[in-house]
């Protein structure tokens, strides 16, 4: 009896690792690096490699930054994407798939709520709000989408549609095809005031550690990293942003967002910063 009680654990032991492995090899990390709405990061995403690219969602990011930048660089798995401004007279062929549950009701890479059955799609790099035409290459059939997520980060795939859009191209059954993706009418990027602050400056990356509503909490934290604190309105009320590190380009700034998550920052991430140059602060002293 002892030793059928002690197999039968032992199985139930394996069969948990066999899931998380399972779970652990097919998926793929979506590293938000920017915010968007009023100051909420968008959630950390998992895209599996599966016929429909449906994604598995995350734990979301804590100590978000009040931060509105849609121009910010991004990286997935090492490869850094760079969010188009403007997308006047954009082109392109390529796979497209589809995703559906379970990020039906989830938040998108823009903060809006994903509805499946709503005309939208994914795309790495075109702005936000963007109407695109997606011609289905292999009918014939057309379909005219709005840009409201990022994706797809699975091979050489080139837009993520909504289900209903998927429907609508004949492509739902089958989870993939071959498309042409065109601009009809180019969202524009939102950008913070801080990096498009008037008068000369640098602008460089740095890396946030926390928000908090307690400043001295704030000024703790940046006494360990010999950070800075910055006060930000975050829907009326004033919170206390902690940010550390001076990086010229977004790859060195990898770098240093990975140092400090393994120093146990696990919620750092990269945010592009401004400071004005001596002169123009010079020409502010009264």
């Amino acid at each position: 009896m002892e030793s059928r009680q002690r197999f039968s654990l032992t199985c139930k032991g394996l069969f948990i690792l066999w899931v998380l492995a399972i779970a652990s090899a097919c998926t793929h990390d979506l590293t938000p690096a920017m915010g968007h709405g009023h100051g909420a990061l968008s959630p950390a995403l998992k895209r599996t490699d599966n016929l429909n690219s449906k994604r598995m969602p995350t734990k979301p990011v804590s100590h978000e930054s009040p931060t509105l930048d849609e121009t910010m660089p991004y990286d997935v798995e090492g490869k850094v994407y760079q969010p188009l401004d403007r997308a006047d007279g954009f082109s392109e062929e390529g796979v497209a798939s589809w995703y559906g549950h379970p990020f039906h009701g989830q938040a998108t890479s823009n903060k809006e709520v994903y509805n499946m059955n709503a005309l939208t799609a994914a795309h790495k790099t075109l702005p936000f709000h963007s109407r695109v035409r997606v011609t289905n290459l292999e009918n014939g059939k057309e379909v005219t989408v709005r840009i409201n997520d990022r994706g797809p980060f699975v091979g050489d795939r080139v837009i993520d549609l909504s289900f209903k859009a998927a429907q609508l191209l004949g492509m739902a059954d089958q989870g993939t095809a071959r498309v042409r993706v065109t601009v009809l009418e180019s969202g524009t990027a939102r950008k913070p005031e801080v990096t498009l602050a008037s008068g000369p400056g640098t602008v460089f990356y740095s890396i946030q550690l926390g928000l908090f509503e307690n400043r001295n909490s704030a000024e703790q934290l940046s006494r360990q990293y010999d950070g800075e604190v910055r006060p930000v309105d975050r829907d009326g009320q004033t919170w206390y942003q902690v940010i550390a590190g001076h990086a010229p380009d977004y790859e060195n700034a990898i770098l240093l967002r990975e140092k400090l998550r393994g120093q146990g920052r696990e919620d750092a991430f990269i945010i592009r910063n401004w400071r004005p140059s001596s002169a123009a602060l010079n020409n502010r002293l009264p």
